[in-house]
């Protein structure tokens, strides 16, 4: 139940650095975000510097249905088209083109798993969702027509406005639980752009529900991509592994990435608590929390930890450093959740954890510590709903 670092701009060796503390498992790579002949030469060096990593190249196709799309070094990759149309997916051989340049350029990289190209729906009945089935089942066909492939993972990526529809996932469900493929790559695009974003508790409940039948039910490899904290409710159902990045855009997916930059200030400094299960400020909220002698209670006992022991607003924490201490406590609460056996285990132990991390809360909260809506006890207080309602549903 690995963590994978969801790659992107500015990797510098943060990469590598997470896979040799033992916190990554893996990468998903964004052609976007590095020329072809620099990404090909990073599967390499990956790949022989590191025994066992799982690289998994996303293609990231949905950008070519974005109008104004910034796609970066995508037009680079021999597959790549922008601004396509529904028009452009009507006929069977343009269907058959997308797929096999995609997984034909795919397997120029030695990959352990091939992805499907996809685009992005918003709801399971939609005509984009049925142009997702398409090529998903031409990618089906063009991967058993390849020599000596890779294991294939059907690329969906949604919006998670589509998981509101219970009765319209299960139908989706039908179709695609009877495919004869390795299993999913899955990337859900968050509405909202704050971090951490909020979420629905029907569409965390119905995130939960997909994993599960996918993954515990019927026995798919699957991964979810973009998914940071958030993720440790999902390992609890049975995914493979989940993907998060070193800055807010790479932790959560929404389409700005790929959409014309309108402008913003920096990322204000983040510290990643195991116990409060959330990346909280460093300055105003874990610089108060020492100031009410409360540090023993959110610090999260990685190897960073040192530099916070005394005023936390005057402690060195470059992003590289929060980034490598984010990867080790999300590691941290994956590989606490795997040590169980049951799915219900599982869910009984991240029950457990949020319900001390809402408790922790509290204790701050009297204590006179103020946190922001997404930095509080909000986001918990939603996925426990979820997941107890989850557990009711399915009868765990």
């Amino acid at each position: 139940m690995p963590v994978y670092a969801q790659h992107g701009y500015g990797k510098t060796d943060k990469v590598e650095l997470g896979l040799q503390q033992g916190s990554l498992g893996g990468v998903i790579l964004s052609p976007r975000d590095e020329k072809p002949t620099k990404l090909a030469a990073f599967v390499e060096d990956l790949q022989t510097a590191f025994e066992g990593v799982t690289v998994l190249f996303d293609p990231q196709f949905y950008a070519s249905t974005i109008s104004p799309v910034k796609d970066g070094n995508l037009p680079e990759y021999p597959y790549y088209q922008s601004v396509l149309t529904r028009a452009r997916f009507v006929s069977p051989a343009d269907l058959q083109q997308y797929v096999g340049q995609t997984l034909n350029y795919e397997m120029t990289l030695g990959l352990d798993r091939l992805v499907s190209p996809t685009i992005m729906f918003s709801d399971f009945s939609d005509p984009w969702s049925q142009i997702a089935l398409s090529l998903a089942q031409q990618s089906i066909a063009t991967h058993g027509q390849l020599a000596d492939p890779p294991p294939l993972l059907l690329s969906l990526v949604m919006d998670e406005t589509a998981l509101r529809n219970g009765d319209a996932l299960n139908e989706f469900l039908d179709i695609i639980t009877a495919w004869d493929v390795e299993g999913f790559y899955i990337v859900v695009r968050r509405t909202d752009r704050g971090y951490p974003a909020y979420c629905e508790e029907i569409v965390l409940r119905n995130q939960m529900y997909l994993a599960y039948v996918l993954a515990e039910m019927n026995n798919f490899e699957v991964v979810f991509g973009y998914t940071d904290v958030l993720g440790v409710l999902l390992h609890a159902v049975g995914v493979a592994a989940t993907g998060t990045g070193w800055h807010n855009s790479l932790r959560q997916f929404s389409l700005s990435r790929f959409q014309p930059s309108t402008g913003g200030s920096p990322p204000r400094p983040r510290y990643t608590s195991q116990t409060l299960l959330n990346s909280i400020l460093v300055v105003p909220e874990l610089a108060g929390i020492q100031t009410v002698g409360q540090m023993g209670n959110v610090l999260s006992g990685t190897a960073y930890d040192g530099v916070m022991v005394g005023n936390p607003a005057n402690a060195t924490w470059p992003p590289a450093t929060s980034c490598l201490h984010h990867w080790e406590v999300v590691s941290d609460l994956v590989e606490d959740i795997a040590s169980y056996a049951t799915v219900s285990e599982k869910l009984d132990r991240v029950d457990e954890l949020i319900v001390q991390g809402v408790a922790t809360y509290g204790l701050l909260r009297n204590a006179g510590v103020v946190f922001e809506p997404s930095t509080g006890s909000r986001d918990l207080e939603v996925w426990l709903r979820s997941l107890r309602a989850f557990r009711q549903n399915v009868g765990l």
